[in-house]
């Protein structure tokens, strides 16, 4: 345990420029792009008078889910093509450099040093980004306060719903949990691929992806394949809920319909197995592999 500690560890200390950096950027853009949107927009333009009374914690609770969701966007995307670059170059870079044999000379097995890695991809990097998410939803909450109390309309008693600012967090992490179990054959099939590549992990990633589509394309009816890749990353983009999480009516209609759900899961389930196979495929490669 200790020695899978230290790997984590060195992962971070590796890693955590891009982890956080970029993320932090993301979000010093957002703000910069809400203020100056309220400078355009908000100033010099004459606004009625809103009665705040009118929202009560449901209507708040829109408001928030909305705000947070839709600034958590761009987080996302950026995540995932963080875990990807690192999925594609965390186990061929230290074959490129050679440090592979100073880790090898190490009373460390493959098999910890991979699974650091998918740990570090599908924990680390989305906490990071959570993190960041978080402070740049909470300066947002400040900064439109504010803009809209010097404007005149005091949305304090709207935005500043502890509970609900806290259980809208729960649920982005939820749905970030649920995006990670959806991706994670993608970002298993990039570590195969870092882990067996002489050169250019993109290419030998995503060469083999468009064949199988072009096969299923011309020779095939049934496009199971291209169901499984891009529906996966269709139910990740889906677990995103920027729409009417409040609608309950719908959200029992889906559960009147368990059979339906079940069988979209079974792509998270193959895609689980999947996964194994291919973070298996690439410990296996790490002992075989010639440096």
């Amino acid at each position: 345990m200790r020695t899978f500690i230290s790997l984590m560890q060195r992962e971070w200390w590796e890693n955590q420029s891009a982890f956080m950096r970029v993320p932090a950027i993301v979000g010093m853009i957002l703000v910069l792009a809400a203020i100056l949107a309220f400078i355009a927009y908000g100033i010099g333009v004459h606004i009625n008078a809103i009665d705040t009374s009118q929202f009560n914690q449901q209507a708040s609770s829109v408001v928030i889910h909305m705000l947070f969701y839709m600034s958590g966007i761009p987080f996302i995307f950026v995540l995932w093509l963080l875990i990807a670059s690192y999925s594609l170059s965390c186990l061929y870079d230290d074959r490129r450099d050679k440090s592979i044999l100073f880790w090898n000379s190490l009373p460390i097995s493959q098999t910890e040093t991979v699974l650091s890695k998918v740990v570090t991809a599908l924990i680390v990097a989305p906490i990071c980004t959570l993190i960041c998410m978080i402070i740049t939803q909470l300066i947002l909450l400040i900064v439109g306060t504010i803009i809209l109390l010097i404007i005149g309309l005091n949305f304090w008693t709207v935005f500043w719903h502890p509970g609900v600012i806290i259980s809208t967090w729960f649920s982005q992490l939820a749905a970030l949990c649920e995006q990670m179990l959806w991706l994670l054959p993608w970002f298993a099939w990039f570590m195969l691929c870092s882990a067996y590549a002489k050169k250019a992990p993109f290419i030998r990633a995503i060469v083999p992806i468009i064949i199988i589509l072009l096969i299923e394309l011309f020779f095939s009816q049934h496009h199971y394949f291209a169901h499984f890749a891009f529906g996966n990353i269709a139910h990740a983009m889906g677990a995103w809920k920027v729409g009417d999480v409040y609608n309950k009516q719908a959200m029992l209609v889906e559960s009147q319909i368990p059979f339906t759900l079940a069988k979209n899961y079974i792509y998270m389930y193959i895609g689980w197995l999947v996964s194994a196979i291919c973070i298996i495929g690439a410990i296996a490669t790490r002992f075989r592999t010639e440096t």
